[in-house]
């Protein structure tokens, strides 16, 4: 079994289906997407073209996304913990809403915790959520970062959201 990786970055060399699809016959294990350049609409036609690639060899091709930070919002912190275990190459902004969970956060490897507030909505959360890590990570508008959570229905255990936000 080959051990070895092959990443490449998805440009405009490489995002005709033609040429992707020879990449990945060559060995392609993992394509990259750069979110400094371009839009979401440019890049959601990529991940489009990777998946149909993907299911049209019947390979297992991985999606990087080149983002500036993961958001994990957490009643118990048990999500970010999970997060965390990956050892991701970026900051993980842990937000908590419990004194609890926060000083579990502040001991998991590359988490930055959060204290706040239970909100009403998702919107309200997202919101929040964006504005915290531009605050405490420094980031510039245009930055893209990953945030996943559960509702907010004030119930632990409900992880069933990701998105890709672009910060205002």
């Amino acid at each position: 079994m080959r051990k070895a990786k092959i990443i490449a970055t998805i440009g405009p060399a490489s995002e005709d289906p033609a040429v992707f699809r020879s990449m990945c016959l060559q060995g392609l294990n993992v394509a990259r997407l750069n979110f400094s350049h371009g839009t979401h609409a440019e890049h959601q036609k990529k991940i489009d073209m990777i998946k149909a690639v993907r299911q049209e060899l019947d390979l297992p091709i991985a999606i990087m996304l080149d983002t500036k930070a993961i958001i994990v919002t957490s009643i118990s912190g048990l999500t970010v913990r999970m997060v965390s275990r990956f050892r991701p190459p970026i900051t993980i902004l842990g937000l908590a809403t419990t004194h609890e969970a926060w000083y579990k956060l502040a001991l998991s490897w590359g988490v930055l915790p959060v204290l706040t507030e239970q909100f009403p909505s998702m919107e309200v959360l997202n919101f929040y959520a964006l504005r915290a890590a531009r605050d405490v990570l420094a980031l510039s508008a245009g930055d893209t970062v990953v945030m996943t959570g559960g509702n907010t229905s004030g119930q632990s255990g409900n992880t069933n959201v990701i998105r890709i936000e672009t910060i205002a």
